[in-house]
């Protein structure tokens, strides 16, 4: 029991078990709508349908714990592993040995392995992502269009990977292979019409207020080893080694970059540009309209590695290892610090208790909006829960508002001798009356 203890407190598999937060209850009570249902709220929010349409067999089949919801996206977490190895054996031809070895780099990813317990679609759409490289790279035309289709339907910033390879040929020299290219997704395209004329007619909120706030110079400095280690200034977890680690990393591509600018293939420049390009790219934008967050480009996390890996190639077997002992030790550095610090709010543990001493008639109530999603998954109907004095007018759209209904803000308390369970963000609750 105690080596149980100490794996689950040490090592990713601590959020596995966590509580669920507010987008990974936002996740579940999605995928519990009919599919119509799901389907039009999904146009009315930020993300695509298919995540949730998984997820809503996989509920079907597994269960909705925690445990089983969260294993979903670690198979795709082992599926972005898989779809490395063929990249690099069958596209880059590497040997079984070089290729096992590298593959540690993609398995002590801490962005990659945060996102494979996480009821989100984020490890779906790194897997699809990989999918999508193998695919042109070996150009499977056919799998390539279904990629193509599934990126789209799981997140919007998957347009970013067609687009680099179009622009990987460009760049290359390659203009006639463009248009052949685009031929062969114009089936996949022409597909996403419809979804995307749906959407277009339910208004989603893109014009809207948004969390993200506006990048800094620091972002644009430290930027590959945001990438590599999924840093979040918005999670205010603390790493000081990040402006180092971004220096390593930057010296280690640029004499990449430089050792091998005579072979620079379309294959080598479409993964440059998927691994960093693309986020500087965004980057930019985010001054005039904030869109970027590590985890919105975790394909380009994991293509960043592996431009390091295969674009080692050329150099001489030191500097290989030296490289390889970096980025390992970057990622084992922040991976140690996300495990113990990157903790999400005991929310499971409140819950829990409020059940124990619900009575018939009790009400739940929570002070913040991000705990009403959690307090919904949590309760399972067994109380109604609102949230206490907030205008519903003026709660963000990014809160998960298209499922939270009007009737669901209340301004009072209910009369004795019906109880109210208030809880607090922190965690804490007091049972509450009006007289």
């Amino acid at each position: 029991m105690d080596f149980l203890q100490f794996i689950f407190k040490n090592t990713p598999l601590t959020f596995m078990t966590a509580s669920l937060w507010r987008d990974e209850a936002f996740s579940y009570l999605m995928a519990k709508l009919p599919i119509i249902e799901l389907l039009s709220k999904t146009a009315q929010d930020s993300n695509p349908p298919l995540y949730y349409l998984v997820l809503k067999v996989w509920i079907f089949v597994w269960g909705n714990s925690e445990l089983a919801m969260r294993t979903l996206s670690l198979l795709f977490f082992w599926g972005v592993l898989y779809g490395a190895y063929l990249i690099m054996r069958n596209v880059f031809h590497y040997s079984n040995k070089p290729t096992s070895i590298y593959l540690l780099l993609f398995l002590t990813s801490p962005i990659l392995h945060y996102f494979a317990f996480e009821v989100r679609m984020y490890s779906m759409l790194s897997f699809i992502s990989m999918v999508f490289v193998y695919a042109v790279l070996s150009n499977k035309i056919k799998l390539s269009r279904i990629a193509l289709v599934c990126g789209l339907l799981t997140h919007y910033f998957f347009v970013f990977v067609p687009v680099s390879f179009l622009i990987a040929l460009w760049l290359t020299n390659q203009r006639n292979e463009i248009v052949k290219t685009i031929k062969n997704w114009q089936h996949a395209l022409i597909a996403l019409i419809p979804w995307a004329f749906f959407v277009i007619i339910s208004s989603p909120p893109v014009g809207q207020s948004f969390w993200i706030t506006k990048p800094s110079l620091n972002h644009f400095l430290y930027l590959p080893a945001i990438l590599m280690t999924g840093y979040d200034s918005a999670t205010a977890l603390s790493y000081n080694l990040l402006p180092i680690s971004a220096l390593a990393v930057w010296i280690a591509l640029g004499y990449i970059v430089w050792s091998f600018k005579k072979h620079m293939q379309v294959r080598y420049v479409f993964l440059l540009i998927l691994g960093l390009g693309i986020p500087f790219l965004v980057l930019t934008l985010s001054l005039v309209k904030p869109v970027y967050t590590p985890r919105y480009l975790i394909f380009s996390s994991a293509f960043l590695i592996l431009f390091l890996s295969v674009g080692s190639t050329y150099l001489k077997m030191k500097m290989r290892v030296l490289i390889f002992i970096l980025v390992l030790g970057i990622h084992s550095s922040f991976a140690n610090t996300q495990i113990h610090n990157r903790t999400k709010a005991p929310l499971r543990t409140t819950y829990t208790q409020v059940l124990q001493d619900l009575q018939p008639g009790d009400q739940v109530f929570v002070v913040h909006e991000f705990d009403y999603h959690p307090a919904l998954y949590y309760f399972e109907g067994k109380a109604p829960v609102s949230i206490l004095k907030r205008n519903y007018e003026t709660l963000p759209w990014f809160v998960g508002k298209v499922l939270i209904p009007t009737t669901a803000v209340a301004d009072t308390l209910p009369v004795f001798p019906k109880r109210a369970f208030v809880i607090l963000p922190d965690g804490s609750y007091s049972i509450q009356s009006r007289q």
